[in-house]
């Protein structure tokens, strides 16, 4: 099992941005873009966080495919 990650992902006309939790980079776009209410490649970028990996819900993982 793979654990959870931050990832910060932005929209680009409004500049808004949430922090996600996912294993990979595609993931967080996938999840971050529904959140934004925006398209996977709409998202005008998705990069690791690794100082919020501690606010990860605790005990959770992802099993890999």
């Amino acid at each position: 099992m793979k654990r959870l990650l931050a990832y910060e992902v932005r929209e680009p006309n409004e500049g808004h941005c949430v922090i996600v939790f996912a294993t990979n980079n595609a993931a967080a776009r996938r999840e971050g873009g529904s959140e934004l209410d925006c398209e996977f490649g709409e998202v005008e970028h998705c990069r690791r966080r690794p100082h919020f990996d501690q606010y990860a819900p605790a005990g959770q993982y992802r099993r890999s495919c």
